[in-house]
């Protein structure tokens, strides 16, 4: 599609990315004047009134959110075929999906910056009533100053197109998987309306494991065993493969926890436990490997956090930011008996299902 022309006034020049429910390119208006980004639906959901009507309405929902830390969305339209498209901001820097293909573990006091950053957008559009549910490192993109980066999220408001696209999980013609298995919370895979901000934590949560360690905290040979590791495990812990990370295993047995209920209820508090944990990770430069570890940058990242944390308190009315809930192991021990119960649940309704149809066959015969 590159070189083409939509609405008689965008022209596509490069391809930027490709997923299940779409490519994005880089367009210029018809002067040349402006760039932006430009997202066009699979033409394989172009005819279903469904997808349609639900990738516009949440073009519109994205729009209306206003946060330095979320893509702007300008326009939505019909092309010339009646594909559907719409415009937003061109993001410079670079997306964190190209830092974790790396398997090189940050500096916790950038990973700190960018979790802090990361978390302040989604609180914003969690206070308005809107929930990501896709959100993984392509859709993350950041530049500028380590230790206080510009962040910005996209695609908000995509996840309820793909529910209308036959859901996470579901392979379009073209053999691309709907949803990110690895970053997807274990909810979303059972029943994806029930999805709320806590997906959104979880997804954070695994993004923040693989900048601290540079390690997958759900390794797997393939995608569906991914799926079936992260229905089933416990959380990780970050210790088992960095010593040195320790005093961030409480925060992640929570981030990471398979049921939502043992998880952060919200962004900011979130935010507070990650300043609390890596605490002792910005104690000393001994502490931080990689570039950003002298005496100076350290006292930087803790001022930095400090001023989150200030902000946080005076956002709560004053109140003491919440502390690391550590997770019972009774706690997991009722996680792990209800994802069993719902595996045989599923097991059991399938095979009843496989047996009606043997015997609906065997009656036709």
């Amino acid at each position: 599609m590159v070189g083409a022309r939509l609405a008689g006034r965008y022209r596509l020049t490069r391809l930027l990315g490709q997923g299940g429910m779409g490519a994005v390119f880089e367009a210029q208006n018809a002067d040349g004047t402006a760039t932006c980004a430009l997202k066009v639906l699979n033409p394989e959901f172009r005819d279903d009134p469904d997808v349609k009507g639900r990738f516009f309405d949440e073009a519109r929902a994205a729009a209306l959110l206003s946060h330095p830390g979320i893509v702007r969305v300008f326009e939505s339209a019909l092309a010339e075929d009646g594909t559907p498209f719409f415009t937003m901001e061109l993001c410079a820097g670079r997306s964190l999906a190209e830092v974790i293909a790396q398997r090189t573990a940050m500096a916790p006091a950038e990973v700190v910056a960018l979790g802090l950053a990361t978390l302040s957008a989604l609180g914003h559009a969690h206070e308005r009533g809107v929930v990501h549910r896709d959100l993984k490192p392509e859709n993350v993109f950041y530049g500028g100053d380590p230790l206080h980066p510009d962040v910005t999220l996209l695609d908000f408001g995509l996840a309820r197109v793909m529910d209308a696209a036959g859901g996470v999980g579901r392979r379009t013609r073209t053999g691309m998987l709907l949803g990110t298995p690895g970053y997807i919370s274990p909810e979303q895979l059972g029943d994806a309306r029930t999805a709320d901000a806590r997906s959104d934590l979880y997804s954070v949560g695994v993004m923040l494991f693989e900048l601290f360690s540079g390690r997958d905290p759900f390794p797997a040979a393939n995608p569906f065993e991914k799926l079936t590791i992260m229905l089933t495990a416990e959380a990780p812990r970050i210790a088992d493969g960095s010593p040195s990370l320790a005093p961030l295993d409480a925060f992640f047995r929570r981030a990471l926890a398979p049921e939502p209920r043992l998880r952060f209820p919200s962004a900011r508090e979130m935010s507070a436990a990650l300043i609390a944990s890596a605490g002792p990770l910005l104690a000393g430069a001994s502490a931080v490997p990689g570039d950003v570890s002298g005496p100076a940058t350290m006292a930087s990242a803790r001022l930095v956090a400090t001023t989150q944390l200030s902000t946080l308190t005076h956002d709560t009315g004053g109140a003491a930011p919440p502390s690391v809930r550590v997770v019972s192991q009774r706690d997991l021990e009722r996680a792990r008996r209800r994802r069993l119960l719902a595996i045989v649940a599923a097991v059991a309704a399938a095979l009843t299902l496989l047996t009606g149809a043997v015997l609906l066959v065997a009656h036709v015969s």
